[in-house]
């Protein structure tokens, strides 16, 4: 086992008390007997959420329930790290279930090499309802999963592990900062990209990233969250989210932006129209011919667009 190491887990909430309860449940299941403490920063809940905490709290006294009111999920995970005993953070989120061996697993890479400083692990998502045939493995990205296989593997950028299941050494923050508070979800928007922009600064500083297969979580998705207007909209905030990843630490000139826009708008022409004649009359037409997953890239591209205008007329 890690010598001197105690393992922080942190699972940021927001008014999901209900998907919380399940996940502390699993946790309660299949917790092993490593050292730890799981840090739940409730991100100003108005439901149940601290009572559900409690209860386990009670039962299970390595399980932490902490309050922080400003709106926002790198706000949450900021909280977490700094109230984190552990010199391994580990993250998952308030919507999945542990698997057998999890602990261990995530664990592993750090105790067999000293050198991997953040690891991430293997998330399945579980639609309710069944997984609908329209979405295609790409788009299973939006549902927590890397894609990355079922070999270990070291992690170049711009692939890295996602929020849902990872794990950082708590001296990288030391190095590299906290997650991009101009990231991350807030509220009820589906705001991103905090850990892109956090993985993009580890790359900076050449520490190594390990992927483990055997770290599964099974990652729940509703019925909500598996239609196609959910996904148009997780698209379009994935658009918004690239732009402020790539703006957040530089200030571009206005004629970088008018180019950028310009180049957005040449992207959807391609996706809607390929090599066709462009033609207004027949734009209908035309969208109506996209698979979804082209309407999709189509959403994130005006999300761009909307994002660089924004920035623009802020000049």
């Amino acid at each position: 086992m890690l010598q001197n190491n105690f393992f922080s887990i942190i699972i940021c909430t927001y008014n999901r008390s209900c998907d919380l309860k399940k996940t502390l449940l699993s946790y309660a299941s299949f917790k092993e007997n490593i050292p730890h403490e799981l840090l739940v920063v409730d991100n100003n809940s108005r439901d149940d959420t601290s009572l559900i905490c409690e209860e386990f709290i009670n039962t299970y006294p390595q399980v932490k329930y902490i309050f922080e009111p400003t709106p926002g999920l790198s706000h949450a995970r900021n909280t977490g790290i700094k109230e984190a005993q552990g010199n391994i953070i580990a993250f998952v989120d308030d919507d999945v279930n542990f698997l057998p061996y999890w602990f261990n697993n995530i664990l592993k890479p750090f105790i067999t090499d000293p050198t991997v400083m953040a690891v991430g692990g293997q998330s399945f998502p579980v639609f309710e309802g069944g997984n609908p045939d329209w979405i295609t493995n790409e788009m299973l990205k939006i549902y927590g999963s890397t894609l990355s296989g079922d070999t270990e593997k070291q992690m170049f950028f711009p692939e890295h592990p996602f929020g849902l299941n990872m794990a950082i050494r708590k001296s990288v923050f030391k190095q590299i900062g906290l997650f991009n508070t101009a990231l991350g979800r807030k509220k009820n928007s589906l705001l991103s990209n905090e850990e892109s922009d956090l993985f993009h600064r580890i790359d900076q500083h050449k520490m190594k990233v390990q992927y483990t297969p055997h770290a599964k979580l099974e990652h729940r998705i509703p019925k909500e969250r598996v239609s196609k207007k959910w996904v148009l909209k997780r698209y379009f905030w994935g658009g918004i989210s690239e732009i402020i990843e790539e703006t957040s630490n530089l200030k571009p000139a206005r004629i970088k932006y008018l180019s950028h826009l310009y180049s957005e708008f040449m992207m959807i022409k391609k996706i809607i129209f390929a090599d066709l004649t462009f033609s207004p009359k027949k734009l209908y037409w035309h969208i109506n011919t996209l698979s979804f997953y082209q309407k999709a890239l189509v959403a994130e591209h005006i999300g761009k667009m909307r994002q660089l205008l924004v920035q623009l007329l802020s000049f």
